[in-house]
């Protein structure tokens, strides 16, 4: 018995079912064919975006710390940003350059990312639970990103040097701010 590219990979089975058909009656003969739909998929599955968030499996400690500490530092943040902040820390915890536990990540960042003012509310506990478990399940808006950076747009106070009450320096400071950013979500930049 021999295997297939689609006993490994279900998900593709459709895919390659269709573009198999279409290969054997257009273009190759069957052994040709049959190699030539190996390749494909190996390419297409090289080419499918992995998150390291969906390899690590946080203990309840880490999960729980890792909750409290974004619901606390992030209470306005929508559900999409609370899912990067998440998947940033949980990419981390992945990667051979960070620390393993969510404590040790988040102290890495410093008190600039997650200072704690107050008790976080149970709805933002809540909705940075349901944040958490999405990352956990491989749902990385970030693209394995390392890095968030939180592009809060200031509201323009009057600067002399310019008659706009210095809104082209607020608008050139977050062109700076967002240029090596990847990825913008909830007005937080991500990048690796």
């Amino acid at each position: 018995m021999t295997a297939s590219v689609t006993d490994f990979f279900p998900q593709e089975a459709v895919f390659l079912r269709f573009f198999g058909a279409y290969c054997e009656k257009i273009i190759f003969p069957e052994t040709m064919m049959r190699k030539f739909i190996l390749m494909i998929s190996v390419f297409i599955l090289l080419a499918l975006p992995v998150s390291a968030a969906a390899d690590i499996v946080p203990t309840p400690a880490d999960r729980q710390y890792l909750i409290s500490a974004v619901a606390a530092a992030y209470p306005d943040t929508g559900f999409a940003g609370r899912v990067g902040i998440c998947a940033v820390i949980l990419n981390r915890m992945a990667d051979a350059g960070f620390p393993d536990t969510a404590a040790s990540v988040i102290a890495s960042f410093g008190e600039e990312y997650f200072s704690v003012t107050s008790a976080p509310d149970e709805k933002s506990l809540r909705l940075t639970h349901d944040a958490l478990l999405a990352a956990e399940s491989g749902n990385d808006p970030t693209n394995s990103a390392l890095y968030f950076t939180v592009l809060a747009e200031n509201k323009p106070v009057y600067d002399f040097r310019f008659d706009n009450f210095g809104e082209k320096q607020r608008r050139r400071k977050m062109e700076e701010a967002t240029r090596f950013c990847t990825t913008v979500v909830d007005g937080i930049g991500f990048y690796r």
